[in-house]
């Protein structure tokens, strides 16, 4: 009962539950970890947990099969109605792709993002979301694309932030 209720997302627990399937793939029990995983009903939580199994999974050698799950986690994003949450998930998973070596993914996970960030009707959220774009195609070293997607923020100090950041991770960049 009360795993059906943690597959279905309808419980807080859930949030636990990706925890305890990270840390059982981090184990070394990936196939267990993902068997249970694409289970889970609620998208977003799916998600994110196939890319913490998808980390480990890079963490421990398996390339292969990492970029299998980041396209799992990819699938089931691509399933997740709101578009703030859908937009925040794949910003995400952009960032564990690139820790994983993989920045022209992340490059277009982070294209899919700015594209499903068009729709969010909250303005607030819409520039805060585009100003983490920007500043994630920054540090992949997209600084033309990360100038251009900058400059499509609506307010002042989302676009000021994200302008700065920019520099800021050029130079840090430089400097090593």
């Amino acid at each position: 009962m009360v795993m059906l209720k943690i597959l279905d997302g309808s419980t807080d627990i859930s949030n636990a539950y990706v925890g305890i399937l990270t840390a059982q793939a981090q184990d070394g029990d990936i196939k267990g970890a993902l068997n249970i995983a694409k289970k889970m009903k609620d998208y977003e939580l799916k998600s994110e947990t196939l890319t913490y199994i998808a980390q480990a999974q890079a963490q421990g050698g398996d390339i292969a099969g990492a970029k299998k799950t980041f396209q799992e986690a990819l699938d089931s994003a691509d399933n997740i109605n709101d578009a703030f949450y859908k937009c925040a998930r794949l910003i995400r998973i952009a960032d564990y792709q690139e820790k994983c070596g993989d920045s022209k993914v992340a490059l277009h996970t982070l294209e899919k993002a700015l594209f499903v960030s068009e729709i969010i009707e909250d303005e607030f959220l819409k520039n805060l979301l585009l100003r983490n774009i920007v500043m994630a195609t920054a540090l992949l070293g997209y600084y033309d694309t990360a100038y251009d997607n900058a400059y499509t923020i609506d307010d002042d100090q989302f676009r000021s932030e994200a302008l700065r950041s920019i520099e800021k991770i050029k130079q840090e960049k430089e400097v090593k």
